[in-house]
C-alpha cells in the first residue's frame, strides 16, 4: 500500500465528479477517465479496521468474487493519507446501470431481471458468499445483460454453502430497503423465492422453512 501526501489526496478528490459525500467529506468520485475513487475513513485507532483496513477488505473481497466467477470491480491501487486518516481505493468503473435505476426506467423488464437476481443470490449462497450490502443499488445490469456486484467491502466468504439462517439474513438485507421491497413484492415474493430455491437446489424441508420465514 502506498502512502500519499495531503496534497495528492486532495488532487485525487478534485479529479472528477463527486458521486457521494457525507458530513465528514467526499466518499466517492468518478474521474474523467472512467475510474472510481472511493475513500474509507479510519474512524478510530485500535479497532479491527485499524489492523485490517476496509480498503484492503474491499480489494480482497473483489478478488474472491472474481475468482469464484462473479462479475465485479477490480482494484488497481490502494493508498493511505496519514494527515486525512483516509484510505483511497481506485478501480475502473464497472459499466452498467443499477437494478434500481433500471427498474425505474424500464419497469416492463422487472420480471426477467428479478429472476436473474434470484439466480445470482442462489449462486452466491452456494459459493458460501454472504454479501451483506445486497440491495438493488449495488447490483448492476451490465452491457452484456448479466449482473455485476459493487460496494463489496461488507461481505464474508465461507468454505461451504450458507446455512438457512445465513440465507434468511441475506434476504433480509435485500428487503430492508422499502423501494426494493416494493419492487420484489409487486413481482411476487413467491415467484422470487421459487426461482431462488430451484437454482439453489434446496431440499423440500429447507424450502418450506424459507417460505415460512417470509410467510408464504
Amino acid at each position: 500500500m502506498e502512502k500519499i501526501s495531503q496534497e495528492e489526496f486532495q488532487k485525487l478528490l478534485t479529479s472528477g465528479k463527486v458521486l457521494e459525500q457525507d458530513s465528514f467529506g467526499i466518499k466517492v468520485v468518478e474521474t474523467n477517465d472512467d475510474r472510481i475513487i472511493k475513500t474509507f475513513r479510519l474512524k478510530r485507532l485500535f479497532s479491527s479496521a485499524f489492523f485490517y483496513p476496509y480498503a484492503l477488505r474491499f480489494k480482497h473481497n473483489s478478488e474472491k468474487l472474481l475468482k469464484k466467477g462473479f462479475k465485479t470491480i477490480s482494484v488497481e491501487r490502494i493508498s493511505y493519507c496519514r494527515e486525512e486518516k483516509r484510505y483511497v481505493v481506485i478501480y475502473p468503473k464497472l459499466a452498467g446501470e443499477t437494478l434500481r435505476d433500471t427498474f425505474e426506467a424500464e419497469p416492463k423488464n422487472i420480471q426477467k431481471r428479478l429472476t436473474d437476481l434470484a439466480l445470482l443470490m442462489a449462486k452466491l449462497h452456494k459459493e458460501g458468499v454472504l454479501f451483506r450490502s445486497l440491495h438493488l443499488g449495488n447490483v448492476l445490469l451490465l452491457p452484456d445483460q448479466s449482473l455485476g456486484l459493487i460496494d463489496v467491502s461488507d461481505m464474508k466468504v465461507f468454505s461451504s454453502p450458507l446455512s438457512l439462517q445465513q440465507r434468511i439474513r441475506n434476504f433480509n438485507h435485500l428487503l430492508r430497503y422499502p423501494q426494493d421491497y416494493k419492487v420484489i413484492d409487486q413481482f411476487g415474493m413467491n415467484r422470487f423465492l421459487t426461482a431462488y430455491c430451484e437454482a439453489a437446489e434446496l431440499n423440500s424441508d429447507l424450502q418450506k422453512k424459507l417460505f415460512l420465514e417470509f410467510k408464504i
